[in-house]
């Protein structure tokens, strides 16, 4: 089929595969590898050391990720660390990349490097039994996933009825 026939929906559909498919391979292939590592050999060291001696909490390594439990506050109270680009915070940057939404991709950026620098300062409150700012940090490690995955969708869905029109 000629580039200069084929469909709107067609050419739609096969940057949305071909985009889902490279965020896979980088994510699954380089990232999510990368992430596992920094956790166990470079971050997990440090935060044991802040934490060795305080039995009420709890250290561990779950994939690229790690989980404070705090035994000083009511229920035991499990936090996530999480490296700020994760595999849902990436779908939806490139879900972005795919509906052309530039504005959303860069705040997403500028977010992901903000929370880079507020995650060292939410696990120290965390580790001092601060049970207000565990719930809020537990809260919006979900809620802001669900929020920009949502968007990503959406954009998608925007991009795609406005590229139908244009064609």
């Amino acid at each position: 089929m000629d580039k200069s026939k084929q469909s709107p929906k067609y050419i739609f559909y096969k940057r949305t595969l071909y985009s889902l498919s490279i965020f896979l391979l980088v994510y699954l292939g380089c990232l999510q590898p990368f992430q596992t590592h920094l956790v166990k050999n470079i971050l997990f060291q440090p935060l044991k050391t802040i934490i060795d001696g305080k039995e009420d909490i709890e250290l561990i390594v779950i994939k690229d990720e790690m989980r404070i439990i705090n035994k000083q506050i009511k229920y035991n109270q499990e936090s996530k660390i999480e490296w700020p680009l994760n595999g849902s915070i990436l779908l939806a940057l490139t879900l972005f990349y795919i509906s052309n939404n530039n504005k959303l991709l860069i705040l997403l950026i500028k977010y992901q490097f903000m929370w880079i620098i507020i995650i060292p300062f939410a696990v120290l409150a965390i580790i001092q039994g601060n049970s207000i700012i565990t719930i809020l940090y537990n809260i919006h490690l979900n809620v802001y996933k669900i929020i920009f995955l949502t968007l990503g969708l959406l954009s998608i869905r925007q991009f795609y009825l406005s590229y139908n029109k244009q064609h």
